[in-house]
């Protein structure tokens, strides 16, 4: 970002800003970055014109606001920092590349200070030892600061260290000037900075329109001083929706929301004010959420419709099934498969099946349908199934299913996840529009007829747990994790009430008597879910504790995102996934050929 007054501020999107400011401002300026008056003992000036030599007070006392999960001092310290030291001392491929006077950056020593980014790197090193992508961020910095200052440094990347992934029509270059070849440089002149950049810098012929690169005939449209992509839909007011058309020209139309209330656009969706995203949770057992946020208990075995549209002729149709698998004695119900019918295809996903099928014909993940208005990923340990409409599924291939739909839908849908309507009072909707007196009767309603079985749990098969046992199971050595204010979940509290998922996992493992598979698998649906709500949860699993193992050549991640380390020729890699989840990653040098990590020579068709 620069401004005409000679501001500058850059962030790379993962943990490094810096900002430049003319002379002008002088000791002018207060702050974390200091007050710029050329005096470094008072440095660390507090917002009372206090100096402190504490920086623990001194970030306290420019704190903005509170945010859930995060303290003002760094309660992790490293006990092996001196082993760390010496090993990424002589390390050329991690940290000691930042010092190696022959090395990349030798060049800039005498320019920008290697040593405290050497110190940094080492010191997240010894707390992420398993983490290349903690050093390669610290490196990447480095030389950033060095190619700001002027400073022209080696190729410091390679295959096997920090390697970088470029989108579709581009490549990576050590020294680019992206900002000269872009579509926004079509409707009106760019003004570059002079320092060239490391990135990726698209292929000739191509010019970068947002985050992507094409030919120049698929540029999009300039409104209002901004810029859009082609087919891109964009609000420049809150009575207003635009679409960017080919060719650049922009068609609007105005937008209201009920009873004259306002909305705001969140990521990218218009929405009114007393909506939400609409996601509905099937886990577990019995254990069912709404999209409008309603919990209830449904303990048939039967098939369901989860989900289907019942008006509106402004939406896509779609239907969603969900079959429950036969209860046996002590044993928890999981979900045998599910169906998704939409854009004429009928697409089955089936427990411990890591493959879809599509009208009968089954296909090896990725998929992409449709012409790419469907695909189909292995995500985590799991499945995740998207249109392009905004229908998101994520099936965990055993008992954890989530399912998205976008706010258009509102008021457009029936079955067991209810219509989105807003209101949690009417959930229980049969498919007469009267309302169910139980859930019971509700989940019956709603049967499909194609598979035999039971609406209700017998007492020999599903006793109630004893209050002895509840007390045990809620330990933190079990269910208890999960509602732990300081345990590896303590982050994601304040965004998704755990006592959902809590109540689930002391039902499912008394009914299992126990059964630790039954409790990592309830623990690894919340874990799932935090994850895919965007917030970083702790390592959890444990030697003694649910622990993962991986196949060959590949190894648990708390944060996995296999799509992006996918052989090539598996689809855009843009339309990934956003979010990782825990799971198997590849290993180095490997990716994912849709069965298992292979070297990239050994990648199919």
């Amino acid at each position: 970002v620069e401004m005409d007054f000679g501001l500058t501020v850059t962030y790379d999107w993962q943990s490094r800003v810096t900002v430049s400011v003319p002379s002008t401002y002088a000791d002018a300026l207060c702050g974390l970055c200091g007050n710029y008056n050329g005096n470094t003992d008072d440095e660390m000036m507090m917002k009372d014109g206090q100096v402190t030599s504490n920086p623990d007070a001194f970030g306290q006392s420019w704190k903005v606001t509170d945010i859930p999960g995060c303290v003002e001092q760094s309660k992790v310290e490293c006990p092996a920092m001196a082993a760390a030291l010496r090993h990424q001392e002589v390390s050329m491929m991690g940290c000691g590349i930042i010092r190696q006077v022959d090395g990349p950056f030798g060049a800039c020593h005498a320019h920008v200070d290697a040593a405290k980014y050497f110190q940094n790197c080492v010191r997240d090193f010894c707390l992420f030892p398993d983490r290349e992508d903690v050093i390669c961020s610290i490196v990447a910095g480095y030389a950033a600061a060095c190619q700001a200052a002027g400073v022209t440094i080696g190729r410091w990347r390679t295959d096997d260290f920090c390697s970088i992934s470029c989108p579709d029509n581009s490549h990576y270059e050590i020294c680019s000037q992206t900002c000269s070849h872009t579509c926004s440089g079509v409707y009106a002149p760019v003004k570059c900075s002079q320092r060239c950049r490391e990135g990726c810098a698209c292929d000739g012929g191509f010019v970068l329109s947002g985050d992507e690169c094409v030919p120049l005939s698929q540029c999009g449209c300039h409104h209002q001083d901004f810029y859009y992509k082609t087919e891109e839909t964009f609000f420049p007011s809150k009575q207003e929706k635009c679409q960017c058309r080919a060719g650049g020209a922009v068609e609007c139309q105005e937008i209201s929301c009920p009873k004259g209330s306002e909305g705001e656009v969140i990521d990218s969706v218009f929405r009114c004010s007393s909506t939400t995203l609409g996601t509905c949770v099937v886990t577990g057992d019995r254990s069912y959420i709404s999209f409008d946020g309603t919990a209830f208990n449904i303990s048939g075995t039967c098939s369901y419709v989860l989900t289907e549209t019942c008006s509106g002729e402004n939406v896509q149709p779609l239907l969603v099934k969900i079959e429950k698998e036969a209860r046996q004695k002590k044993k928890v119900s999981g979900i045998q498969a599910l169906t998704v019918e939409v854009y004429g295809l009928t697409l089955t996903l089936r427990r411990g099946k890591r493959e879809v099928t599509v009208d009968s014909i089954s296909h090896h993940l990725p998929a992409i349908l449709s012409e790419g208005r469907v695909r189909v990923h292995r995500h985590g340990m799991g499945v995740l199934l998207q249109t392009d409409f905004g229908l998101v599924l994520r099936y965990d291939l055993l008992h954890h299913v989530m399912l998205t739909v976008p706010q258009n839908y509102q008021g457009h849908l029936c079955g067991l996840c209810g219509n989105y309507n807003g209101q949690r009072h009417d959930d229980f909707l049969l498919p007469t529009d009267q309302q169910a007196p139980n859930a019971m009767l509700f989940g019956s309603a709603w049967k499909t007829p194609d598979v035999s079985c039971s609406d209700d749990c017998p007492k020999d098969d599903c006793p109630v747990c004893t209050q002895e046992k509840v007390v045990v199971l809620q330990n933190p050595n079990y269910c208890g994790i999960l509602i732990l204010p300081e345990g590896p979940f303590g982050s994601c509290h304040h965004l998704i009430d755990p006592t959902f998922y809590f109540q689930a996992c002391l039902h499912d493992l008394c009914l299992a008597e126990g059964d630790t598979h039954v409790l990592c698998q309830s623990v690894q649906s919340y874990a799932a879910a935090c994850q895919e709500a965007g917030v970083i949860i702790e390592a959890w699993r444990r030697p003694s504790f649910c622990p993962l193992s991986c196949p060959a050549n590949s190894s648990y991640s708390l944060c996995s995102n296999l799509c992006h380390k996918s052989c090539a020729g598996f689809g855009d890699s843009s339309k990934c996934p956003k979010t990782c989840v825990e799971g198997c990653d590849c290993d180095k040098g490997y990716q994912f050929d849709g069965h298992g990590c292979v070297r990239e020579e050994d990648c199919g068709c």
